[in-house]
Formats: C-alpha cells, sequence, structure tokens
C-alpha cells in the first residue's frame, strides 16, 4: 500500500507535466502549423488480489497518461482550400496584368480604355436612338404626305365630278 505522501506526490508529478503542455500551448499560440495539446489524467489502479487475497481497491496516485494532440480536419480542409483558392486567383491576376501589359501600350491603364469604349458606346447608342426617332417621324410624314395626297386626289374627283354636273 502506497502512502499518502507518494500518492500526493504522483497528483503533483502529473499536475505539473499537464501544466507543462498548457505552458507549450501558450508558447505556440501563434505558431502556424501548431495543435493544441492536452494531458490525460488517470488514476494508478491499486494492487489486484489473488483468489485468496482481498484486493486493496485504493489507488496509488495519479499519472498521465496520454498527451493528445488537438485536431480539426475539417479546419485544415478549409484553410488548405482557401489558401489554394488565394493561389489560384493570384495567379489569375498576375496572368491578366501580364496580358494586359503585352496589349496596352506602356503607361496606359485598362480601366481608361474600357471607360472610353463605354462613353463611345453610349454615345452611339444615342445616335441609334435618334436615328429611330427620325426614322419614326419619317414614317409618319410619309403617312401625312399619302393622307394628303389621297385627300387631294379625292378633291380632284369631287371637282371632276361637279363640273360633269
Amino acid at each position: 500500500m502506497a502512502s499518502l505522501f507518494e500518492i500526493g506526490k504522483t497528483g503533483v508529478q502529473a499536475y505539473r507535466q499537464a501544466l507543462s503542455v498548457t505552458g507549450q500551448n501558450i508558447a505556440n499560440i501563434n505558431t502556424e502549423g501548431y495543435n493544441k495539446r492536452s494531458a490525460d489524467i488517470t488514476e494508478i489502479a491499486g494492487v489486484s488480489g489473488g483468489a485468496t487475497n482481498v484486493s486493496d481497491s485504493s489507488g496509488l496516485g495519479v499519472r498521465v497518461a496520454n498527451i493528445r494532440r488537438s485536431f480539426d480536419s475539417y479546419l485544415s480542409d478549409k484553410t488548405r482550400t482557401s489558401q489554394s483558392d488565394y493561389e489560384m486567383l493570384n495567379d489569375f491576376v498576375s496572368k491578366l496584368s501580364d496580358l494586359e501589359n503585352m496589349l496596352l501600350p506602356s503607361g496606359s491603364d485598362l480601366g481608361v480604355f474600357i471607360g472610353r469604349f463605354l462613353i463611345h458606346y453610349k454615345m452611339l447608342r444615342v445616335v441609334l436612338i435618334v436615328f429611330q426617332q427620325g426614322l419614326c417621324l419619317w414614317k409618319q410624314e410619309e403617312l401625312y404626305l399619302l393622307l394628303l395626297i389621297i385627300m387631294i386626289n379625292n378633291l380632284k374627283i369631287l371637282n371632276l365630278a361637279q363640273l360633269k354636273r
């Protein structure tokens, strides 16, 4: 049977080791790739007796049974995916910048060229709208002229009819 002093000693040693693990967690909190660890403390079972002996149910203290590393595969996958997406987009921007430098004159900016294109496009739309409205007016004037011609012809027919009487 272990003395109370030895049982207390095992407790202090186990918790000292667990505190050391906690200290390492705190020291490495900003270290990339470091995973939190935790210490599992278990009881040291007492001596069990044989067939003729009565078992001693009192324990012999505690010990650190295992130091586990906390690892979240979901977060790890998300981190890996986001880093991969970032690298892919960064590469795309780099290639787009190379293409811009190759196609545009030096000292030019793609945004300026797109802005000029949109201004010219808007002006072209205004011209097209004015042309369409003018075409509609022209067709209306043509219709008025046609109606005027029909009216004149009708007047001529009426005049001829009146003259024949």
